[in-house]
Formats: C-alpha cells, structure tokens, sequence
C-alpha cells in the first residue's frame, strides 16, 4: 500500500513538473528588489622573510577582526624519511 501510494505521488509530480502552464508565472507576484553592488575591498599581498604570503583584504566598516589561516601541508610534502616532523 505505501510503494502504491509513493508511486502515485511521484507520478502526480513528475505529471505536474512536466506541464509548464501548472507553474508558468508562480513566482510572477513577487517583487524583486535591485540587486546591490558589491565592490571587494582591495587586496594586499605580502611576503615574509620566512617565505609566507600575506594576504590582507581590509574593511574598517565594523570593529571586527576576522583571520583565516591556510597552509600548505599534509603528508605530500614531508622530506623523505622525515615523516610527521
């Protein structure tokens, strides 16, 4: 009884997707708003003298601070015979 019933619904959904007039213009009442303009703040990249790249994106529109740490590391790059140093 509930594979029938499963078969129905999607039998009954696969009917209503497939004919454009039972959803043509559902969204048509809804109004949309502009969408805003995004301008990223600039970027600044640094190296230290230990090799490691900065990146610093800089927005001083909140008193927020916000840092994100990516490295390059795994076991792909340890030495030869130096495996988890």
């Amino acid at each position: 009884m509930k594979r029938a019933l499963f078969l129905a619904g999607l039998l009954l959904a696969a009917a209503w997707a497939a004919c454009p007039a039972a959803h043509a213009g559902a969204f048509d009442r809804f109004e949309r708003d502009p969408m805003p303009r995004v301008s990223p703040p600039p970027v600044h990249e640094e190296i230290l003298p230990n090799g490691l790249k900065l990146f610093v994106l800089e927005d001083r529109s909140l008193p927020m601070v916000q840092m994100k740490l990516i490295t390059r590391g795994g076991s792909v790059h340890d030495q030869i015979g130096r495996a988890h140093v």
